[in-house]
């Protein structure tokens, strides 16, 4: 009786050996009889997140910070809904109070009709999911090793993108780097009813977490010079400046930046403090300290916020959607991870 010995066992005959068709035939078997079987159940899935995020129901979601005016009048109040049909906010409808805006007036607003406010991060994954989805069905049809394990590699990463983005909204859709873009675009008399001559309303709606976000600030404009100077060349604020040189130049503290400045700067007492609400060349250290803290370029203005009303809502279709991204991304990254094994 005889019998063979396996050639890549340790008796084996190496000179039989062929590793690297060998390890070709096996990427081959993971990829035709493992990977692609999988696609079809892949591709649904992520055509079900489109059609969640690209449907025209509406959803009308209640906004309320569970405080009633009467018994709150310092407190920020509000009460309201909020309307989204696929990728926009077709409907903003809130009564506002902020105790030190108008001296705690009533605040009555609604979205103009027929206006709409794009989400941006909702049309962002609804271009990658479409993008995914079309190099998904590619890869039903690819042969080539290198190419269906690179096609494969970036779908995971804009899956990542994707997921990211019902996470953590890009800087330039929050304040103060959005510039009250959703104010402008959806109510048409925003500085009658957001603004007055010293404060400001400000509005962020952004995905945060899987949710609708939405945030009210009251600002108060700074009117001393110079703090509330912006460079028209950078954009940035004159607190923005000296934060700058202060982090370049490790050796100055804020009395010597500022005195580059030819800004005089004082102790804090009662003479000094009275001295420097009516002179823009003189500042207390405690009071340069606070604008340093607080003030930031916003709207071609320098502002501080005073007062804030933030709130999350609970989408029906973030939710879902999030579940079944992150659903996709464990089984994608399970296939890559055994491709990448064996490649």
């Amino acid at each position: 009786m005889t019998t063979e010995v396996y050639k890549y066992d340790y008796f084996g005959d190496t000179t039989k050996c062929n590793t690297e068709q060998d390890l070709e035939t096996e990427v081959r078997w993971l990829i035709n009889e493992i990977i692609k079987p999988d696609l079809p159940n892949i591709i649904d899935n992520f055509s079900m997140c489109l059609e969640l995020l690209q449907s025209d129901q509406e959803f009308t979601l209640p906004l309320t910070n569970g405080k009633d005016e009467t018994k709150n009048a310092e407190s920020p109040v509000i009460k309201g809904l909020i309307v989204r049909q696929g990728e926009f906010i077709t409907d903003l409808q809130v009564v506002l109070t902020f105790g030190q805006y108008k001296k705690g007036k009533q605040v009555i607003a609604k979205m103009d009709t027929g206006q709409k406010y794009l989400l941006v991060q909702f049309s962002s994954i609804v271009m990658k999911l479409k993008d995914m989805l079309l190099k998904l069905q590619n890869l039903q049809m690819t042969d080539d090793i290198d190419e269906f394990y690179n096609v494969l590699s970036s779908v995971l990463d804009e899956l990542n993108e994707s997921i990211d983005l019902l996470q953590n909204p890009p800087h330039e859709l929050t304040f103060p780097g959005n510039n009250n873009g959703p104010l402008k675009q959806m109510f048409s008399d925003h500085i009658n009813l957001f603004e007055s001559i010293h404060h400001q309303i400000a509005l962020e709606i952004t995905i945060f977490r899987n949710e609708l976000s939405i945030e009210f600030r009251n600002l108060t404009k700074v009117t001393k010079h110079p703090w509330n100077q912006i460079d028209l060349r950078t954009g940035k604020c004159f607190t923005e400046q000296i934060k700058e040189e202060l982090k370049n130049k490790r050796d100055k503290n804020i009395t010597d930046v500022l005195k580059q400045h030819n800004l005089q700067v004082t102790e804090s007492s009662l003479m000094n403090n009275i001295m420097s609400t009516f002179s823009s060349d003189s500042v207390t250290l405690l009071e340069a300290q606070e604008y340093l803290r607080r003030c930031m370029g916003f709207d071609k203005k320098v502002v501080m916020e005073i007062e804030k009303l933030a709130l999350t809502t609970s989408d029906p279709s973030l939710i879902s959607i999030s579940s079944k991204l992150h659903g996709l991304k464990i089984c994608i990254n399970n296939h890559f991870s055994n491709l990448s094994a064996h490649k």
